[in-house]
C-alpha cells in the first residue's frame, strides 16, 4: 500500500514531535490531516493551561498558546525566530520528507531551549 503525501508527512511529523511532546508532559488533543486548509497536530499539556498546535503544511510554524488567568497567549514560533539569532536560520518552509524531518527537529531544539 502506497502513502499519499499528506499521510507521509504526517508519519515524519509524529515521529519526530510525538516523543518530544510527551517527554514534556503535553499529548495528542487534535489531528487534522489531509484538511483543505492545511495539516496540523494539536498538543495540550495535563492541565489544559498550555498548547502546541504544530502547522505543517502549507510552509511550518509552531503556535503556541498560554492560558494565564482570563487571558490566552497566542505566540508564533516563526516570529520569535527571527527575533533569536542563533536560531534565525531555520527555515520557513520545506520540500519532501527529509527537510520536513529536520525542520521540525530544529524547531523542538528551539523550543527545548528557549520556551519549556
Amino acid at each position: 500500500m502506497e502513502l499519499n503525501w499528506s499521510e507521509s508527512h504526517l508519519i515524519v511529523a509524529l515521529r519526530v514531535l510525538v516523543p518530544f511532546f510527551r517527554k514534556h508532559g503535553f499529548s495528542i488533543s487534535k489531528l487534522e490531516y489531509d484538511f483543505r486548509d492545511g495539516d496540523y497536530i494539536e498538543f495540550k499539556d495535563g492541565s489544559g493551561k498550555r498548547e502546541f498546535v504544530v502547522i505543517y503544511n502549507p510552509g511550518c510554524d509552531f503556535r503556541m498558546r498560554r492560558k494565564r488567568f482570563f487571558m490566552t497567549e497566542d505566540v508564533s514560533l516563526l516570529d520569535m525566530k527571527n527575533k533569536t539569532q542563533e536560531y534565525s536560520n531555520l527555515p520557513e518552509d520545506y520540500n519532501g520528507e527529509d527537510e520536513l524531518h529536520d525542520l521540525l527537529k530544529g524547531y523542538t531544539e528551539f523550543i527545548e531551549s528557549r520556551i519549556l
